[in-house]
């Protein structure tokens, strides 16, 4: 297939071979009418991987499969939901989507199997249930269907908040299938990770006990992630048995636009009668490859469609029926169809840039092939120096694993925000330590008490705690509202966030939608709607870019540290992001000119928090500043993520200069914040050793994706400085300051900030000092077995000999938390109570010791003055 290409552009071919294929009987604990269905249909044996999936599922133990693309990971949940449908007909089972395309997929995928099986009785219904369906037919689905196809963001705002109106389908839940795990990870995956917990919680409370079958090709840790996702002991199922066609993966070096080389690409396959997916990596990209497509090759265009995940979902649902049944030769979308879609015979994949990861690279080529036929995948090259690298070092992508996926299922942030929502769902009980730590439940019940969100219930016979008021709504995916895309004729053609409206919808912007052009009129910000019309004679093959201001302002500073020869800060600031005017490319004199709006879009403001570095330039002539800079901004978005293990796509950067100094800003590209930047402050000296180490080290020239390149660079990797990042790095922290100093924490003055904001601000400065109180917990903990072992000796004070165990244990605490102070005062409450938590000391049974050894003068102080021991136990342990 490789030889439809341009020959001249093909810079590598890779021939990834087929293989055999291992089977495996079905398990013995199948039904027969299953076993026997499914062979009707076509499957006669598992692979030995899918029998070893099944069968661990059958033994009741919660399980991630992590086998490649096209490996038939679906059977994998199948086989066990419809034998359990058929030995118990009342059964209930939920998959969860990332994606709703997928979900559809996989609805119609489980609908032909389970209509090749005889039921005895009625066979089970299935359904979709997602934010597309419509609300008068939502309450019937759930109290009806067997299997539900769902998100997580519907499971979080609708399915679980109104449980008692369907609570027949938790009671008799049995599997929980998470598909396409790897993709909950970073700030949405932490969010997930509290949706979980609520959902187990849910179903305990319904004598429910759901297995989670979780999927994923595409991860580097799969168990441990698995398990903080969850919460739950996981069984890890790898090792590929199944067969594969052999695949060829070309890397391609386009003679003009990438996206015109492909749109000939694809025009050249469907002509030979080949079935071709294009992604494009932004919506523009699809838009423009199919609009050159229908003015080079309309009869081509015809058997082809766009897609993108900002369609209607009406428009979505009749594209995927096209496709899946066979109506379209083609399609070019963006990363919307990347996961687990199942479109048997497309054998062409045409990646017009590179992806962004090695693993959403994989997940794209998983695409075609499926069928076990032979297959092409053709990298082409954009004019970003990061896929020219990609291209043209094939070495480089074969020897990457795919990245790993991070979640933290304790961040007190993303606690606090599901935590209310929790309580108004169940009242927050002991018994909920069951699905979150200790310690980190214990913090975030009190932090939620004293800033008023939760409040005790009175009416329960056990302690527990409601929400006051109404809980926030809380979006999984970021808090932006949706912006409707309307023709003149009142049709909704589209939907989006009103960033992509500052980038992409802007008053005068021209706007492509399944191939047809639109001027924007005006942007309505009160009904939240964007008014297209027809594009003008006058402007037809014209194109708009929008001028973006950046700015930061609000800088409030709540910490800092002292490194080399310059100083950086955390705290909070406010991100504005103005779309000033419009930049309209005229095709008859080949010239981009400036153009005022129509009218004033006021600016998208991320109230956020981060952290900021100044560094001086004098080390580089002024003419370098600007793009050394951008280098070292570049680094930082790279090791600052490995450091405190989260996504690069969940900080957001910023630098500016004047004269001989500049200042780079890393920030949480999420409203509100969550403290994930401000986390790397005290390490900031060893990141930025990280980075010169990391550029320094790289034996490129000018860059390559192994130290500077990054695909989220808004500037697409133009004007970088390896080596002057370099030369201000080794300058800054080689040079040493004044004087040097810890970290430290300055004092601001708190802002009134509403709603969810102000208790996210809140959360970040708690989980600050909380941490800090951690590491003072934890040196303790070092020296608090000396204590103890003295405090259990005979010659120990006479009313030391009387108690229990975990009475000296809370004695020989203080005693170590006394040793940290350059004297001898109180111990702070909060300090000794998180100590005692990580001895796994019971809560209630501290505060009634504590209060008893005060009774009895062994201990001096109270909960408001701190804690110290009587003199005769601290001079018996030489204190």
């Amino acid at each position: 297939m490789y030889r439809l290409l341009n020959q001249g552009g093909i810079i590598s071919q890779t021939t990834l071979p087929a293989k055999t294929p291992k089977f495996a009987d079905f398990p013995a604990d199948i039904s027969d009418i299953v076993v026997q269905g499914l062979k009707t249909g076509g499957i006669e044996k598992l692979y030995q991987h899918q029998a070893k999936a099944v069968k661990t599922i059958l033994e009741g133990k919660n399980i991630m499969i992590c086998t490649s693309t096209a490996s038939g990971k679906s059977l994998v949940y199948t086989v066990p939901i419809l034998n359990t449908f058929a030995q118990s007909p009342l059964s209930t089972a939920l998959y969860l989507t990332p994606t709703k395309a997928l979900g559809q997929n996989q609805l119609q995928a489980m609908q032909k199997n389970v209509n090749t099986i005889h039921w005895p009785a009625a066979p089970p219904q299935l359904a979709v249930c997602d934010g597309d369906t419509p609300f008068n037919e939502r309450s019937f689905l759930l109290n009806n269907a067997q299997l539900i196809f769902s998100t997580p963001d519907f499971l979080h705002a609708t399915i679980m908040p109104r449980h008692r109106h369907w609570s027949n389908f938790f009671k008799y839940l049995r599997y929980v299938v998470v598909d396409e795990a790897h993709t909950y990870r970073g700030i949405f995956g932490n969010h997930v990770c509290q949706v979980f917990r609520r959902l187990r919680r849910l179903c305990t409370y319904y004598g429910a006990n759901p297995i989670f079958i979780l999927c994923s090709a595409t991860i580097a840790n799969p168990e441990d992630f698995a398990q903080r996702l969850t919460g739950l002991p996981i069984t890890l199922i790898t090792g590929d048995s199944c067969p594969t066609g052999e695949k060829t993966m070309v890397f391609y070096q386009p003679q003009s636009l990438a996206h015109f080389d492909a749109a000939q690409m694809l025009a050249r396959f469907i002509r030979e009668k080949h079935r071709v997916i294009m992604f494009g990596r932004s919506k523009n990209i699809v838009e423009s490859t199919y609009r050159r497509l229908a003015m080079e090759e309309p009869t081509i265009a015809s058997q082809v469609t766009p897609y993108k995940g900002t369609y209607t979902p009406e428009k979505r649902r009749e594209l995927e029926e096209q496709l899946f049944s066979g109506k379209l030769a083609g399609v070019i979308s963006t990363n919307a169809l990347e996961l687990g879609i199942d479109i048997g015979d497309l054998d062409v994949c045409i990646l017009c840039g590179f992806p962004g990861s090695i693993a959403s690279t994989w997940q794209q080529s998983g695409r075609v092939g499926r069928s076990r036929q032979k297959s092409l995948v053709v990298l082409v090259a954009s004019d970003d120096p990061l896929d020219r690298y990609m291209v043209n070092h094939p070495e480089f992508f074969f020897a990457q694993p795919s990245e790993k996926a991070i979640v933290n299922p304790h961040r007190l942030q993303f606690m606090a925000d599901h935590l209310p929502i929790a309580a108004q769902e169940l009242p927050l009980v002991k018994e909920d330590l069951n699905y979150w730590e200790k310690e980190a439940y214990y913090n975030a019940v009190q932090f939620l008490r004293r800033n008023g969100k939760l409040q005790q219930d009175p009416s329960l016979p056990v302690k527990g705690y409601l929400p006051v008021g109404q809980p926030g709504k809380i979006g999984l995916r970021g808090d932006q509202e949706r912006y409707l895309l309307k023709l003149t004729s009142g049709q909704i053609i589209e939907q989006t966030t009103y960033q992509d409206v500052l980038i992409t919808a802007y008053p005068g912007a021209i706007v492509s939608s399944l191939g047809k052009d639109f001027r924007v009129r005006q942007v309505d910000i009160k009904s939240k709607t964007v008014y297209l019309e027809p594009l003008p004679n006058n402007l037809l093959g014209s194109r708009t870019q929008p001028v973006i201001d950046v700015r930061i302002y609000g800088v409030k500073a709540s910490t800092s540290n002292r490194i080399g020869s310059g100083i950086a800060y955390g705290g909070e600031l406010t991100v504005l992001r103005h779309t000033l005017a419009l930049k309209l490319y005229n095709p008859a004199t080949l010239r981009w000119d400036e153009q005022p709006l129509d009218h004033d879009l006021p600016p998208l403001e991320l109230a956020t928090s981060g952290i900021w570095l100044d560094l001086p330039l004098s080390a580089l002539p002024q003419r370098r500043h600007q793009a050394a800079l951008h280098a070292i901004e570049h680094l930082l978005r790279v090791v600052i993520p490995w450091q405190i293990l989260c996504e690069r796509s969940d900080l957001g950067s910023h630098y500016e200069y004047q004269d001989h100094s500049g200042r780079i800003y890393i920030y949480d590209d999420f409203q509100g914040g969550v403290g994930l930047a401000e986390n790397s402050l005290e390490s900031l000296p060893s990141i930025l050793e990280r980075c010169l180490d990391l550029v320094a080290d790289c034996p490129c020239q000018n860059g390559c994706p192994s130290c500077i390149h990054i695909p989220q660079c808004e500037q697409k990797n133009f004007a970088l400085d390896k080596e002057g990042a370099i030369i201000l790095l080794a300058a800054f922290l080689r040079q040493p300051a004044d004087q040097q100093a810890p970290l430290q924490s300055i004092k601001t003055p708190s802002t009134d900030q509403p709603g969810v904001q102000d208790l996210r601000r809140k959360a970040r400065e708690t989980e600050r000092q909380y941490n800090l109180l951690r590491e003072q917990a934890m040196t303790a903990l070092e020296q608090y077995p000396e204590f103890f072992v003295q405090l259990k000796q005979p010659t120990a004070p006479t009313q030391v000999k009387s108690l229990v165990e975990k009475e000296k244990m809370l004695l020989a605490l203080i005693a170590a938390l006394h040793r940290q102070q350059p004297e001898i005062s109180p111990v702070n409450h909060q300090l000794l109570q998180l100590a005692a938590d990580l001895l796994d000391i019971d809560r209630q049974f501290f505060l009634l010791r504590l209060e008893a050894m005060v009774a009895r003068g062994l201990v001096y102080g109270s909960k408001e003055r701190g804690y110290s021991l009587a003199s005769a136990i601290l001079n018996y342990l030489g204190k």
